[in-house]
């Protein structure tokens, strides 16, 4: 995080936070899902802010094929493309990320979409319907919550083009070794 802020001021800093993001991402790939998560997207957005543009786009559409439901992970990419470290903001560009997102049945977090989609329409000037995702997100934050499920296995042709090793995190965002989730023999029945 102190990476993060530095990094709005520093063109030094900012580079430091990819480095940063770069190898604790390598280093500790069976991290814990939320710390993995936050890497993520502080590494999508140092790069974006860096002017890397492609290659934010690129690892944060890799990230979301692997798991779509990583509801932060929607929000962080439409983050880029709101108004911050001065950039200009396309709202359309966020908007339909964010969309998109909230679209994806059980996507996690679905409520902090909504509030974002609230506020990107409020920016965009379109009161009626930042009321509405106002009223959606106070829905959500109040409907009974349910066990936290199993991530949904990742897409069928994701699976064929990632050859992923026994040991290797399980490319479904579980944050469990592929041997002991998508991978175990008793996944396969």
């Amino acid at each position: 995080m102190a990476l993060e802020n530095a990094g709005r001021d520093s063109r030094e800093m900012l580079q430091a936070l990819i480095d940063f993001g770069e190898e604790s991402l390598r280093r500790f790939p069976g991290e814990d899902q939320l710390m993995t998560e936050n890497r993520r997207r502080a590494l999508g957005g140092a790069y974006f802010d860096a002017g890397m543009t492609e290659k934010a786009e690129e690892l944060f559409r890799s990230w979301l094929d692997a798991d779509p439901a990583w509801g932060w992970g929607w929000i962080g990419w439409a983050d880029c493309y709101l108004p911050g470290a001065g950039r200009p903001a396309d709202l359309a560009r966020a908007e339909k990320l964010l969309r998109r997102g909230y679209r994806v049945p059980g996507v996690r977090d679905r409520v902090y979409i909504a509030e974002r989609l609230q506020e990107v329409c409020e920016d965009g000037g379109r009161p009626d319907e930042a009321r509405q995702f106002g009223e959606q997100a106070e829905r959500l934050r109040h409907e009974p919550l349910r066990p936290a499920a199993r991530p949904a296995p990742p897409p069928a042709d994701v699976a064929r083009t990632v050859k992923v090793g026994r040991n290797a995190p399980c490319p479904c965002g579980s944050g469990k070794k592929f041997k002991k989730c998508c991978g175990s023999p008793a996944e396969a029945r």
